[in-house]
């Protein structure tokens, strides 16, 4: 089984968001609002190389 960690690309924007938005979308709704990595400007946090990806079997698992 294949498994890296390496920096996110752009074209990884979409799934990172994708798990940021599974992973906290449960809090939103008991605080009120969205907590602040919903919020992030995942674009360019991965342009200044700021997101790393976990891959497993050719899929973006974990950020």
């Amino acid at each position: 089984m294949a498994r890296t960690i390496r920096p996110a690309s752009a074209a990884d924007a979409g799934a990172v968001r994708a798990l940021v938005r599974d992973a906290y979308a449960l809090y939103a709704p008991r605080m009120d609002r969205e907590p602040a990595p919903m919020l992030a400007d995942y674009e360019a946090l991965i342009a200044q190389g700021a997101v790393s990806v976990f891959e497993a079997e050719g899929e973006i698992a974990g950020i």
